[in-house]
């Protein structure tokens, strides 16, 4: 603790003489400022039931510790103490403000000088603006969308028809459409949901689902599927032997590389987590070839 200059602090002490209060003992307490091995000695006062006492006012800040001492009858004769300040009185906070800011009489302070009527006035013109509701809630007053403005719906439908292309966004139904391309050719065999490969087929447990699906070499052709099978197979996990859902895919444009596939909520009563999952195709001429394979993920739902 830094002591100020000029501001009185005292160490206190207490002794013990066999357990009991010490009492009657000449005490001297040696005050040393951090740093220095010379103390300052001053005289202590007997406060009574064993407790001794002395003022000291520093003549610079620092910080200070006091060593209490007796050569008289007591357990210890020597004892470290720390310092404590009284609360001061009006007249030392305004001895203070005075030595600080300029003489004056801090007890019955005059502040009409002050020029607080311009401040005062511009704070009032602001909040004369201000318009209040009947429950007393302020009233915003915003130009443009923002933080205060929540989108309508016709706002959000308006800017995802301009980001995604147009359509209803408000009345969607029950069934999620997806777009997936899935490039192929011999040596190689991507899956692509809009740009994206290897993306995870996401469902809400007990929701339909379809999944628009174009399959394409590695040129962006389409695959003839004239003839091919295509299935769609779930497992909780790629070593698991048991088969957690399996789903022919319907070929809608054979000749375009075009098939869907489409789940009921019976298909996605399943168990909420991510599964291994993958599309394979079967072409008439004996061909197998898996062009897509990620994750197929249920989710929590809250409806039941």
């Amino acid at each position: 603790m830094v002591l100020k200059s000029g501001q009185t602090y005292y160490f206190i002490a207490h002794f013990v003489s066999g357990g009991a209060a010490a009492t009657g003992l000449t005490v001297e307490f040696r005050i040393y400022a951090v740093g220095s091995t010379t103390p300052m000695t001053v005289s202590a006062i007997e406060m009574g039931d064993g407790l001794y006492y002395c003022s000291f006012t520093p003549t610079s800040d620092g910080e200070y510790i006091a060593v209490a001492h007796t050569t008289g009858n007591a357990d210890q004769k020597d004892i470290p103490c720390y310092s404590t300040t009284a609360i001061p009185a009006k007249e030392d906070i305004d001895n203070q403000l005075s030595n600080s800011h300029g003489s004056g009489n801090w007890l019955t302070a005059d502040i009409s000088s002050l020029a607080l009527e311009s401040t005062v006035q511009g704070v009032k013109s602001q909040t004369d603006r201000m318009l209040f509701d009947d429950k007393n809630y302020i009233k915003a007053n915003v130009q443009d969308k923002g933080i205060l403005n929540d989108p309508s719906t016709e706002d959000i439908e308006s800017y995802l028809a301009e980001k995604h292309g147009s359509g209803n966004w408000e009345s969607g139904g029950s069934t999620v459409n997806l777009i997936s391309v899935l490039r192929m050719s011999e040596d190689e065999f991507v899956a692509y949901v809009g740009d994206q490969a290897k993306v995870p087929i996401t469902v809400f447990r007990g929701d339909s689902l379809k999944v628009d699906i174009i399959v394409v070499d590695a040129n962006g052709d389409a695959v003839d599927l004239t003839g091919a099978t295509a299935k769609f197979t779930a497992r909780k996990d790629e070593a698991s032997e048991e088969t957690i859902l399996t789903k022919d895919l319907i070929i809608t444009d054979p000749s375009n590389g075009k098939m869907q596939l489409a789940l009921s909520p019976d298909d996605t009563a399943l168990t909420p987590q991510s599964y291994a999952a993958d599309i394979e195709i079967s072409f008439p001429d004996g061909r197998v070839k898996t062009v897509w394979k990620s994750q197929f993920v249920v989710k929590w739902d809250v409806t039941r």
